[in-house]
């Protein structure tokens, strides 16, 4: 008997993801977050970090104790472990919130892999409708401009291709900005890729580096 070419489909795309994950273990990732440091020339004394994850990969976790850092992680079991391990640090906060566009809650896809984003953006990352529909749920959300007051010097955005929607509400200009954007030569191309770097070059901003899916971004003489 023939299985249903709907769960072909949806095996397919697990598959998908476990290659993916093999092909950017731990190593990669643990590269990924501690390369950017090679790009500050400055002490940083405000960092946020949105789309944390897992706490081995919290990227401003090296400021804690010098600098007042602002972290947003809408899944869960990722904020909850976060906030154990700020708890000891009174200039961390951490939020379970999804930065969006409005404060009103947003869908929110959790497949619990380490695979999250907010519904109705267009995620590198491959899955199947049933996937989708079983991973769904609702997440508190928050507009960057509420508690950004132009205090942030270092900027990490790692949202699943929803980082165009705190970066147009963002009042500060961090010296330093890392943003999950694609290489623009590759198969997938970020949905808001256009609108960012408008964005950065209107900002002063160039293009310094890249770090695996990461392009880092100074501001003047930073």
């Amino acid at each position: 008997m023939l299985l249903p070419s709907l769960f072909l489909r949806d095996l397919r795309d697990l598959l998908f993801q476990l290659l993916l994950f093999e092909k950017t273990g731990a190593d990669v990732i643990h590269n990924r977050c501690l390369e950017f440091v090679d790009y500050l020339t400055f002490k940083p004394q405000a960092v946020l970090e949105a789309g944390v994850g897992l706490l081995e990969r919290c990227r401003s976790r090296p400021y804690w104790k010098t600098a007042h850092c602002v972290l947003f992680e809408p899944v869960q079991k990722f904020y909850e472990s976060l906030s154990e391990a700020a708890c000891e640090f009174p200039r961390v906060q951490v939020f379970p919130h999804a930065l969006w566009d409005h404060a009103d809650g947003v869908e929110f896809h959790d497949l619990n892999m380490g695979i999250s984003y907010v519904d109705g953006v267009t995620p590198r990352t491959r899955l199947g409708e049933r996937q989708k529909r079983r991973a769904l749920r609702r997440v508190p959300s928050m507009v960057l401009g509420e508690i950004d007051e132009g205090q942030f010097d270092l900027v990490l955005l790692d949202m699943e291709c929803a980082e165009w929607h705190a970066i147009k509400h963002m009042v500060s200009r961090p010296k330093l900005l890392v943003v999950e954007l694609y290489k623009r030569n590759q198969a997938y191309r970020h949905p808001h890729d256009t609108e960012i770097r408008h964005w950065c070059k209107q900002n002063g901003y160039r293009e310094v580096g890249r770090i695996v899916s990461d392009a880092v971004f100074a501001r003047g003489r930073y």
